[in-house]
């Protein structure tokens, strides 16, 4: 299904010709006559997208436009006016009554789809994130973001320099995010997340349009730009070049001229639709992290280790390439807790587990099992290689005294280490693992602060 889409218009013909041109393009379409029709609409099949044809009352309509945004919690359903004499006027009226896009009439047919499509894929994307987000808190994975805009950062970009100064100054009384005017090659190089601009603002005439097409097309290939908005200025542009732009790339596009009140409503629009995805990316990332990672001391947990181990396993097999599994015991560490008490002991399993963390490879995954217990997963390591780094991982973890806090200046701790290899054969980790945690048990009754290897019978 391609999406819902209402049509609130009071004349037949119109309404008719709209759902043809609709429904040939495979969308579900309903229809409301009246504003109480319209509500009723919104409330029991809530469309994807409404067009509103405001010839018949301008005022009027962008009145329902306005109160359709602020009720019904519908405020992610996006609106597309019609109008037959558009004036700029009226379309920075239509832009502040919460409208995503007006058209003029008679609408052109390529011109309609591709706003449309621009329009679903924007308001599609941010309802998947939300619902992604929603999950997360409700599964305490993560808490609800902050509901306020900061101010962003435009560039603007046009073949003639002095023209974007132009336009800096003009939008700079009526916008109030930062405004810097960049050449095509600063949009290119600038590699940092932090100074990327949130959206750009791309100036092209008839002759320079393939060429702002190519720069949206290297925009959205970096990352750190590929969620920028990218508002093009277009001069003369036919609406197939306008249609064109927007499927392939463009966030927005004013065909109409220079209009500062108006370019400043699109991207205020652009800006806070960019940084509410940003704010529920950061959401799900934070739920990740507390699905996979241990709380006190920030290594992956118990579940992800598993998971992960199971991954190396079918590598390693299926490369024919032996990994090494470690299990680390921190030993007396109940008579740390029962003569220092719990603060001092969770400072000392995140000492313990920043210096495993920091003594290891980019590939190898160290994770807390839970109390004092540790994990440690190795790709590509053999016997002698896993014993090696056992070794220096129980000299890391005595050979300093961690320090602490209060009357306790220093504690020395040591750890137990059991290590069992796995080899391309390896198809159950269970087995593996308990191989290891036998190891470990020897390290223990060999008189702890030992490594000791699980060597399977030949």
């Amino acid at each position: 299904m391609s999406g819902r889409i209402l049509i609130y218009d009071g004349i037949a013909t119109n309404r008719i010709l709209l759902r043809c041109k609709l429904s040939a393009a495979c969308y579900v379409v309903s229809q409301a006559t009246t504003p109480d029709e319209l509500a009723r609409e919104i409330s029991q099949n809530k469309p994807d997208l409404i067009l509103l044809d405001i010839d018949s009352d301008p005022g009027g309509k962008l009145a329902i436009c306005s109160a359709t945004q602020g009720t019904h919690n519908n405020a992610d359903v996006p609106l597309i006016l019609l109008a037959t004499n558009l004036t700029p006027d009226l379309r920075v009226a239509a832009l502040r009554a919460g409208a995503a896009d007006i058209l003029p009439k008679p609408v052109n047919d390529s011109l309609l789809m591709a706003r449309i499509r621009r329009t679903l894929r924007q308001s599609n994307t941010a309802s998947e994130i939300e619902a992604r987000d929603i999950t997360s808190r409700q599964l305490g994975l993560a808490e609800a973001g902050a509901t306020y805009s900061s101010p962003g950062h435009i560039a603007l970009i046009s073949p003639n320099a002095q023209a974007a100064h132009a336009w800096s100054a003009r939008l700079e009384p009526v916008l109030s995010h930062r405004l810097s005017v960049m050449t095509r090659e600063d949009a290119l190089t600038t590699t940092a997340r932090a100074t990327a601009a949130d959206a750009f603002v791309i100036g092209a005439s008839k002759e320079t349009y393939q060429d702002a097409l190519r720069l949206i097309a290297e925009l959205r290939s970096r990352e750190d730009t590929r969620g920028s908005a990218m508002l093009l200025l277009l001069e003369d542009a036919s609406s197939d070049q306008v249609a064109m732009a927007l499927d392939l790339g463009a966030s927005d596009i004013m065909a109409s001229g220079f209009h500062a009140e108006e370019l400043a409503l699109r991207l205020n629009a652009q800006i806070r639709h960019k940084q509410q995805g940003d704010q529920l990316r950061r959401n799900m990332q934070t739920g990740l992290q507390m699905a996979t990672r241990d709380p006190l001391t920030g290594l992956f947990n118990r579940r992800f280790a598993e998971r992960h181990l199971q991954s190396i396993a079918a590598q390693a097999q299926s490369a024919g390439q032996p990994f090494a599994l470690m299990v680390l015991d921190l030993d007396r560490f109940k008579a740390v807790n029962d003569t220092y008490g719990h603060a001092i002991g969770d400072i000392v399993l995140r000492e313990v587990s920043s210096r495993l963390r920091s003594n290891l490879r980019a590939q190898d995954l160290v994770a807390r099992m839970g109390g004092e217990e540790f994990l440690v997963v190795m790709p590509n390591t053999n016997h002698d290689e896993a014993l090696t780094a056992g070794e220096r991982l129980r000299q890391l973890v005595r050979g300093t005294p961690i320090r602490l806090q209060g009357d306790v200046s220093a504690l020395t701790v040591t750890v137990s280490i059991g290590v069992a290899v796995g080899t391309g054969k390896v198809k159950d980790t269970t087995e593996l693992f308990d191989r290891a945690d036998k190891a470990l048990y020897v390290a223990k009754a060999d008189g702890r602060d030992q490594v000791s290897l699980d060597r399977p019978a030949a």
